[in-house]
């Protein structure tokens, strides 16, 4: 009843009162001389994401004046977050009114309180005033036919946004057609598809400034190079595990006319995981004279490196080479189990492996090394060990061959058994020349598994700042910041691992003037009475 009595209000506010503007019974207050716009600027900074309609339901319940100027301000209900309901979807539409709408359903493990194809349903008949709308699904019980329903029908002339992401395991269905068969609006410019059939020749996508496709079926080579060649300004582009995509085959007809598309105007370049044959024709198509970033994953476990960066890259050299000037240094990641990564300037290159090897580490490095102008061995090098074997000999290797000024080292939770490379880190190296490892790292991170690692920690710390007992020895570089966490990334805790004062006084006397963090918290400024603390 209370609902109906909200809705009543909201939706017929001329029954009880006239406009904010010819309202004088709102000036009886001094606050309320104040312009109706100043108003709807604060009502639009204590707006939620997510609450957004609900916020709005609530400020127009508090007094008659603010119900009269959300009523004018049509605009604030044209963001609509199918997620908060049906009832508040449907007040906010009606309350829209002509404004341009901006669609958006992102369903989420939490419950939700409307489904996604009732708020696609209600948002139909308002398919003329659309300007964006994104649908990102979790469930694998829908499908896209069944989800967009009539909305496939309807002419969308104002659509700017349009973006549709599925998982990967929806089920399999005949393409979408939009727009009622007709081409995608002339203003659309922003495309992102995601685990979804799509009918691209009746779309006949063209003047994007955005395209993103992951795991889209059945796009052709054809179908793409078209979009890059109808939208030359695009600006960002990403293309993830596009199994369908080939390189042409010998006497294409089509070759010719893909062979030298400029795109003057693309930033950011990413791709991922796509077929090596389309990655030749890719890069060696297209121009990209203004790109600033370019990241490139890719599963080398049944080839070799090189054909990957030397064939395929080999066509963007002189791109390559500029947005990897004037770097001051470089990051390296190595997973004993499925990667190499390599990040220099704006060129970052992933590369999916069975099992790390030295190798596949400097087939990389030694192909990104003639790319810039300052030999990578003399820059400063951030690395990290993602769940690398605690060998030693890598870290060894690396003392001698870089300069490591940042070392990360994460152990997986439940299996990984890193974190033993943190007592080497205390002791001079066995082989010759004699030194320590990784002596120049000024910024030192790692997780902490159980209560045997603080010991670890504490007991290196002890060692490193107590060079002295090692004449002819040169002293490692003190740390200048030290970060520390337990558990997984992303927030995973141990129920019996507390954070224990004693041993973060212990690291902050020991490290002897360097920033130390727990979780993120600079130490001492957390919070001590957190039930997470100890003092054992």
């Amino acid at each position: 009843m209370e609902e109906t009595v909200q809705r009543a209000a909201l939706l017929h506010p001329s029954q009880s009162a006239p406009s904010y503007a010819t309202d004088t019974r709102a000036y009886n207050s001094s606050i309320y001389r104040l312009p109706q716009e100043l108003f709807v600027d604060i009502f639009i900074k204590v707006l939620e994401p997510e609450t957004r309609l609900q916020d709005l339901i609530r400020l127009a319940q508090v007094c008659r004046v603010w119900r009269l100027i959300l009523v004018d301000a049509e605009f604030l209900w044209a963001t609509i977050n199918g997620i908060e309901g049906n009832p508040a979807v449907s007040i906010a539409l009606e309350r829209a009114g002509r404004a341009p709408l901006f669609l958006e359903y992102r369903e989420t493990h939490r419950t939700v309180k409307g489904d996604v194809k009732t708020f696609l349903q209600l948002a139909a008949e308002r398919a003329t005033q659309m300007k964006s709308i994104v649908v990102e699904l979790q469930a694998r019980s829908w499908s896209w036919d069944d989800v967009l329903g009539d909305l496939q029908r309807k002419p969308m002339p104002r659509l700017e946004v349009l973006h549709l992401r599925g998982v990967h395991w929806m089920e399999t269905e005949e393409e979408i057609t939009l727009f009622g068969s007709d081409s995608a609006p002339a203003g659309l410019q922003n495309v992102t598809l995601g685990n979804i059939a799509m009918n691209f020749a009746s779309l006949h996508l063209n003047g994007l400034k955005s395209l993103d496709l992951h795991q889209v079926p059945d796009i052709t080579s054809v179908c793409l190079m078209s979009i890059l060649v109808e939208s030359p300004c695009i600006e960002t582009v990403t293309l993830s595990d596009l199994s369908s995509l080939t390189g042409w085959p010998p006497s294409n007809p089509d070759q010719h006319q893909y062979s030298n598309i400029l795109l003057a105007h693309l930033r950011n370049l990413v791709v991922y995981d796509l077929p090596t044959s389309f990655l030749n024709l890719l890069f060696s198509s297209i121009k990209m004279p203004e790109l600033h970033t370019l990241e490139l994953t890719h599963d080398i476990r049944r080839q070799t490196a090189s054909q990957v960066l030397s064939i395929s890259m080999g066509h963007q050299l002189s791109t390559l080479a500029a947005i990897t000037s004037n770097i001051q240094n470089y990051k390296l990641t190595l997973c004993s189990k499925s990667y190499c990564r390599i990040k220099v300037g704006g060129l970052d290159v992933t590369l999916y492996i069975d099992a790390f090897s030295m190798d596949h580490f400097l087939e990389c490095f030694d192909w990104l090394s003639k790319l810039v102008s300052t030999p990578l061995k003399d820059l400063p090098l951030e690395l990290d060990l993602d769940d690398l074997e605690p060998d030693p000999f890598y870290l060894e290797w690396f003392t001698r061959q870089m300069i490591v000024t940042k070392l990360t080292v994460y152990s997986e939770p439940y299996f990984g058994d890193a974190l033993l490379i943190i007592p080497f880190l205390g002791r001079p190296t066995v082989n010759t020349p004699v030194t320590w490892l990784v002596p120049q790292v000024e910024v030192f991170q790692a997780n902490i598994l159980k209560d045997d690692g603080y010991y670890d920690i504490v007991e290196m710390l002890r060692r490193r700042y107590s060079s002295h007992e090692h004449p002819g020895l040169a002293a490692p570089r003190p740390f200048r910041e030290i970060r520390l966490s337990f558990g997984e990334k992303g927030g995973w805790e141990p129920p019996d691992l507390n954070v224990n004062l004693k041993f973060l006084t212990d690291v902050a006397q020991i490290a002897r003037g360097a920033d130390v963090y727990w979780e993120d918290q600079k130490w001492p400024d957390f919070d001590l009475a957190s039930p997470t603390t100890s003092g054992d």
